[in-house]
């Protein structure tokens, strides 16, 4: 990610990580991560899936065996029901890992399904998901604690007890075009209280050397950084795989680390996520106490 520390998307490897000295290693499968906004374009990054041996002597890093095991020369297509369109590979320094498969052609919509189909060699991998109406933010606070760092929290209201709603929350640091999962910010309206509910949102950008055993990291006081929240209402399929992430996470006690358990995926014949986001966005800065209103 360029101008910015980069965080790697580790879970996306660890969904296939075991210990060579215990089983056998699974077959070499496609790992999909992919989205697609309201009024956005789609964005698609593939890997093969890599298993990590007990007695693996690697010199290299994380991120060398990440662009290892980068899908380049694939084929993505996605359709809306009407018609399909074959998504454009291209580098794209953006976005780390820094190979991404889009177009112009298509934006998503709320109401409307869209396939997913990625192939490579012998690979492939299907999936489906659900642009759903954005939830409104009513607005987000940013107060100093006791020891000078700003804690976030989105406000929310209007929340209906008929049926379920799920979402996520994402952040990216201007000028970065990435954003990262905001730790343990998945939530539903199970838990709204005469329709409300407040939302803190972690930083994900927080150093591991600080307060490395805690997922709950605020932000830093900062006259000179810019995040954007997005708010991602999401279908139900896609909020397992985000709610399995969350969960594994506060389990290992820090962000991008190897796990050893299946989470759920909505990628059949692959793993991964892909995820329709009816998003609402809203700038912010950790510089002073303030509210901010989208």
């Amino acid at each position: 990610m360029a101008n910015s520390k980069i965080y790697i998307l580790l879970f996306i490897l660890s969904l296939s990580v075991l210990s060579c000295r215990h089983e056998p290693a699974p077959p070499e499968r496609m790992i999909v991560e992919g989205w697609i906004d309201k009024d956005g374009f789609p964005f698609v990054i593939l890997h093969r899936s890599y298993v990590f041996a007990e007695h693996e002597n690697n010199d290299g890093t994380i991120e060398d065996v990440i662009k290892n095991q980068m899908v380049i020369f694939g084929r993505v297509v996605i359709s809306d029901g009407e018609r399909e369109v074959v998504l454009t590979g291209r580098v794209d320094t953006n976005f780390m890992p820094p190979y991404v498969y889009t177009t112009a052609e298509m934006k998503g919509e709320v109401g409307k399904e869209y396939f997913l189909t990625a192939t490579y060699g012998d690979l492939s991998a299907t999936a489906s998901t659900t642009i759903l109406p954005p939830k409104t933010i009513d607005s987000i606070t940013v107060q100093e604690d006791e020891k000078g760092r700003m804690n976030v929290v989105m406000h929310l209201s209007g929340f209906s007890q008929d049926s379920m709603s799920y979402y996520a929350v994402f952040v990216r640091q201007l000028p970065s075009r990435q954003f990262y999962f905001a730790p343990i910010s998945n939530f539903d309206n199970s838990k709204a209280t005469a329709g409300r509910l407040k939302i803190n949102v972690y930083n994900p950008f927080a150093s591991t050397q600080d307060e490395i055993l805690s997922v709950f990291k605020p932000f830093p006081k900062d006259t000179s950084n810019v995040y954007q929240i997005k708010l991602a209402r999401i279908d139900r399929d896609a909020y397992s795989f985000w709610e399995d992430y969350a969960n594994q996470s506060v389990m290992q006690g820090m962000f991008y680390v190897p796990v050893y358990t299946n989470m759920r995926s909505n990628i059949s014949g692959g793993y991964g996520v892909w995820t329709g986001m009816g998003g609402v966005n809203c700038l912010i800065k950790t510089a002073k106490d303030t509210t901010y209103i989208p």
